[in-house]
Parts: C-alpha cells; structure tokens; sequence
C-alpha cells in the first residue's frame, strides 16, 4: 500500500511540472471550427461550375422522389430547376439560401422555391397532402461521412427526407437550360390515354404499367401468375430513373429513356436504358389478369366498417375528369358534396345516391338516390355487374346523376381494381375508358 501511494505521488508531481504548451485539444476554438466548415461547404457548392443534380426523396413510402438541378453562387442566391411540372422543368427559379450551423452544418433554402412547392400544405397549391406536402423538406443537414467533394448527402431536418448533390457536367447543365427536362416529364402524358388498362411489350413479354404519384407499377404474368413490381422514380435530362433497379430474368433497366409524346394519336414511346429497342404504350380494355374477388372484398369491407364508399368527381371518360360535371350538381339550394355507394344501406339493397352539403347545420344532406341489388353477377374475368332495382326519392330524369346511375348500371359490367389499402377503382369492362375512383369513408 506505501508504494502504491509513493507512485501515485511521484506520477502528479511529473504531471504538475510539466509545462502545458497548449490547453487545447484543436488549434482553433469550436465556433472557429464551425466557421470554417460553413466556409469549406460553401465553398463547395458555389465552386461546382456547372451546378448540382439532385434528387430528393419524399417521406411517403416506395421511394418516390424528384429531381432537380441547383445553381449556387457566392451571393447565397440559386438558381434551380424541378421535374414537377412542365413549367418547373422548364423556367429556371432563383431564390435565397443560407448555410448555418444547427447541431450540424445545415443548408437552408429560406425564400419560396420549387423545394417549397412540394413542401407546401395546401392542397390547392400543388396537390400534395393537407398539412404535408408531397413530404419533401426544405432544410438540410450534410451528412459528412457520406459525402465527397463531387456529391453531397443531404437529410431532411424535419421529415427525415433524403437527398443527393451530385455536381453537373457541362453537358448536362446545358441540357437542363435547354429544357431537355421538359421532354423527359412528357412520360407524365402516360395518364392522358383514353384507356385505364395501358400496356407495353418489353423482350416480348406484355407488362400493364399504372403510374400513380411518383410511382410506377409494372404487372405481368409468370406461369399464368401475376407478379407485380413497384418503385418510386424521378427525372433528369437523360430520362425517367427509378429509385430501385427492374429486373424480370434476363431483362433488367434502371428507367425509362428518349421519352416521346404525340397527343395527335395518342402515342407515348420509351426506351428502357440500356436497351435499342423503342417500346409504344397501347391502351387496353381489360387488365392482364382480372381479380374475380375484387367486387366482393369492395363490397365486404365497406360493410365491415359499417361504412360507404365515396367519389368527388365521378365518372372520368374518354380522358375527361367529371365528364358528367357531377361537382357542379345542386339539390334545394345545397351544393353537391360526393357521390356515394353504401353496401348494405338496407337488408333489400345497395345504396347510390350523391349527398349535398347544408353548411347551416355542418351536415350531409341525403335527398335521392338509386338501389341496386346486394349481390353482383361476376364473370369468371372478374367483370361485375349490378342490377339498378329502382329510384329513391325524387329522383332527375336527366343530368348528372342520372347520367352517372345509368352508366353505372352497364350490362357491360366493371372491373375492380384495390389501388390501396382503402381505394378502389372501377373501370368499364365495354372499353376500359370510364372508370370512378372510390375511397373508403372511415
């Protein structure tokens, strides 16, 4: 124990007379740190010649993302481009941004840009969700450890979104101001055909393609089974690039290339990347495998919910939204809210009514309606069809609603098809160009 406590004594008396030569671990202080890291970051942005491509990816799930291009210079001013629409794609937009120090070095875009478009909560501004957006954010931090002097790894201070900064070639900003962007999104154009079936034929195998947000699904049949694949995707000046890689046997693409559209025929052409063979987009009547249980799970989960089913705009027909201009509809002074289909309303029959909005009290008006029969005739292709039993209430001898029971009613029956966990759409099995949309009211 005495030498323990002698070494012990001569190890502080070493220690103690020892002359410090610097009370720091660094040479500089922390903020000077911080400065300097804001410097260097900045530096590098402004110093990319040609400017940024980037790609951001929201919060929603499947990997949908957008593109952009970013212009930085030493006045914190950027100039950018955005793959949401043909004019953001095509008319440069120039706002403020500011790189600060929060927790990590942070790249803030502080003036309304095409970042904030998508960020924006209004529904009415760009279509994203209430109170979120499309869930892009527009403050990030720099992910250093994954970062390099020729790409930068951005995340969301919010949301958690993630981005890429990947410094632009010559060549590629000149595309971007050449509006080579705007060509790539005419893909978008895939949702302008006539049909709700479209179809392509890829190595010789027949693919149904449905685009719904930012993502695209690919359907096929294997041995007479239905396989499926989907993935998010976004656009540069090269074309449309899925987030995950497509891979069926042999045939495998990162996206979609030389995108052409002809709104003349309509016509909309691609080539998978990688490949020189152009594929054309058909429309079609009927999906490659038709779902025989799709009408009665529609059916059943509205009853299990002791709910109903529910549809803004009606029928969308050769290409036209609300062709029967059912938002338009009034009943004893109240506007129309939506049209409804309630399985089970009654122990003799379905409901389909539209129901009118009274503001005075903050309720829904029912006022008339039509019944059909509780259980539909399925076809072995999955093709239902309803039998109109009568009219409720005062019912219109024309208009709207009427034109919507009626065609609801075709002898032709519908397909139905799950979009979603609590979505359906039902589609014309006469043609493939009429369908309603229908969300479940929970």
């Amino acid at each position: 124990m005495k030498k323990i406590f002698v070494f012990l004594a001569f190890a502080v008396w070493v220690l103690s007379g020892c002359k410090k030569e610097n009370d720091r671990a660094f040479e500089q202080t922390p903020e000077e740190r911080v400065l300097a890291t804001l410097n260097s970051f900045q530096k590098q942005l402004q110093e990319a010649q040609f400017g940024w491509k980037a790609v951001l990816r929201t919060d929603s799930g499947k990997g949908a993302a957008y593109g952009f291009y970013f212009r930085f210079n030493d006045e914190n001013r950027v100039e950018m481009f955005s793959d949401f629409s043909g004019e953001t794609a095509t008319v440069p937009k120039e706002s403020s941004y500011r790189l600060k120090a929060l927790q990590q070095v942070s790249l803030l875009f502080d003036t309304y840009s095409y970042i904030h478009l998508l960020a924006d909560p209004d529904p009415d501004v760009a279509g994203g969700e209430l109170g979120a957006g499309f869930g892009v954010d527009f403050e990030f931090f720099m992910d250093k450890e994954l970062s390099s002097t020729d790409s930068i790894k951005l995340v969301g201070r919010k949301k958690g979104s993630e981005g890429w900064l990947v410094r632009a070639t010559q060549a590629e900003m000149n595309a971007y101001y050449g509006g080579d962007l705007g060509d790539a999104i005419a893909f978008e154009n895939i949702n302008s055909y006539a049909n709700y079936f479209k179809r392509v034929t890829i190595d010789g195998v027949e693919y149904d393609v449905k685009v719904n947000g930012r993502t695209i699904t690919l359907t096929w049949l294997e041995g007479g089974v239905e396989k499926t694949f989907t993935t998010g995707y976004y656009y540069t000046v090269n074309g449309l690039v899925f987030t995950t890689p497509f891979t069926n046997g042999a045939t495998s693409f990162q996206g979609l290339g030389q995108i052409t559209w002809d709104p003349a025929t309509p016509l909309l052409t691609f080539r998978p990347t990688g490949s020189s063979s152009t594929v054309s987009v058909v429309g079609s009547g009927r999906p490659l495998l038709p779902d025989p249980t799709a009408w009665a799970r529609f059916r059943q989960m509205a009853i299990d919910e002791d709910t109903y089913w529910a549809t803004v705009e009606g029928f969308r027909i050769n290409g036209v939204t609300d062709a029967y201009n059912i938002q338009n509809l009034t009943s004893l002074g109240l506007p129309y809210y939506y049209t409804i289909f309630f399985p089970g309303y009654t122990t003799t029959y379905d409901l389909f009514a539209p129901l009118f909005l009274n503001t005075a009290t903050n309720s829904v008006a029912l006022h008339y309606g039509a019944a059909f029969n509780r259980t539909a005739t399925v076809a072995a292709d999955g093709r239902a069809r309803w039998n109109l039993l009568g009219t409720l209430g005062t019912f219109p001898t024309s208009g709207p609603f009427y034109n919507t029971t009626i065609l609801s009613a075709s002898a032709g029956g519908y397909y139905f098809v799950q979009t979603g966990e609590n979505t359906f759409d039902m589609v014309s099995a006469s043609d493939g160009k009429a369908w309603i949309s229908w969300e479940l009211v929970l």
